[in-house]
């Protein structure tokens, strides 16, 4: 099932196993035989996206992704990261770190001898070439590397070539491209990253998941997002390893950072944070695009959908009952709901067997006894007395 009646931001809201991932499969199938640009995203190990098709970026891949795009921006002297950096709050600031391995004696040609002739006896895969080096280059190049790399520990190097601007910094890259194509997945060192936040500064392994996460989907769609074509984006989960901040934050930095592409976001998710700041917004009165972004919830109920038509009630506890029919405990919500359902039945606007269903509905996903209670009296007060 698919329709066209979508906006630039759409939620797919339900419970597990109501087929939101499947749905957003759908999504992006109809788009491809559209000839449209579809990406994905799944931030669950259980990947549910087809294979074909989509560019993808799967939980599966985890931080090794994250590292393996960075590096390809550095290949591709692709200086977005840079700007990715700072509007995520980080500090314009990225190096890279070299972690040799525990037989380091602190002289690069003698190491790089003994791994290479390693890797060609012992460890070369069938599909891959000897590594050929010839002895001169070879002590040039580590006469470069000593020149370049600064000791950070006993078996770590720092490779910072800045934001490859002016002479030295771009002689800096290409040898750091010369050492990477040579080296890489040879098991002849590690690779990390040092960012730099709040004027301090970490490895990349010691950033937060939800962080992490959420700087490589920014630089994957940085990548992936074409300029002249409709652009299909679909997010599976995003909420998860993600802080409620960053999730109240995550769908408004997406579209304030790309909203200039022609894009549409399907995110399928179990977080009313996801949308409780675009209904803040949409309350307020911006006059900027970021305050008025399109959106619309779909709620899924076995492959299913149907829009949701939102109340004034712009709170979490509204979100959580409108969206999964869950009551939160202390909830302030329910008063002011139970007041609408009641001035609505006064109203003539719904009918006693529309407002006795829904007290039903309140009473089965009540988990305090205290609530129950009260809306039991307001039945017996309020509605039972008007029965006929």
């Amino acid at each position: 099932m698919y329709w066209d009646n979508y906006s630039d931001v759409n939620f797919l809201v339900g419970v597990n196993g109501s087929g939101k991932s499947r749905l957003l499969n759908t999504i992006g199938q109809n788009h491809l035989k559209r000839n449209d640009h579809v990406i994905a995203i799944s931030n669950t190990v259980f990947d549910k996206f087809s294979t074909r098709g989509y560019e993808k970026l799967s939980a599966r891949d985890g931080k090794v992704f994250l590292k393996n795009i960075i590096i390809d921006s550095f290949l591709n002297e692709n200086d977005s990261i840079y700007n990715i950096l700072e509007y995520l709050k980080y500090e314009r600031f990225v190096a890279v770190l070299i972690s040799f391995y525990a037989d380091f004696d602190g002289d690069f040609l003698s190491y790089f001898i003994r791994k290479i002739d390693k890797y060609n006896k012992f460890d070369i895969p069938i599909d891959k070439d000897f590594i050929d080096y010839e002895l001169i280059e070879l002590k040039k190049f580590c006469n470069q590397l000593e020149k370049l790399l600064r000791p950070y520990s006993n078996y770590e190097y720092i490779f910072d070539f800045g934001y490859w601007m002016g002479k030295e910094n771009t002689v800096n890259l290409s040898i750091f491209k010369k050492f990477y194509e040579l080296f890489s997945n040879k098991r002849i060192f590690k690779i990390d990253f040092l960012l730099s936040k709040d004027g301090k500064r970490f490895k990349l392994d010691g950033a937060s998941s939800g962080e992490s996460h959420f700087l490589a989907q920014m630089l994957f769609l940085s990548e992936k997002i074409l300029k002249n074509k409709k652009n299909i984006i679909l997010i599976d989960e995003p909420e998860i390893s993600l802080h409620p901040k960053w999730q109240r934050e995550y769908v408004l930095k997406l579209y304030d950072y790309f909203y200039m592409y022609d894009l549409n976001f399907f995110i399928a998710t179990h977080s009313p944070l996801m949308i409780s700041k675009l209904q803040v917004n949409r309350k307020d009165f911006y006059s900027d695009y970021i305050g008025n972004i399109n959106y619309k919830i779909f709620k899924v109920i076995d492959g299913d959908f149907e829009r949701i038509q939102e109340d004034d009630d712009y709170s979490i506890e509204s979100l959580y009952w409108e969206i999964f029919g869950l009551l939160t405990p202390d909830n302030s919500f329910l008063s002011r709901y139970c007041v609408a359902l009641l001035d609505n039945y006064d109203l003539k606007k719904i009918s006693f067997y529309e407002i006795k269903e829904e007290f039903k509905k309140l009473k089965e996903a009540c988990d305090l006894d205290l609530q129950k209670q009260v809306l039991m009296d307001i039945e017996n007060r309020f509605i039972n007395n008007n029965e006929h």
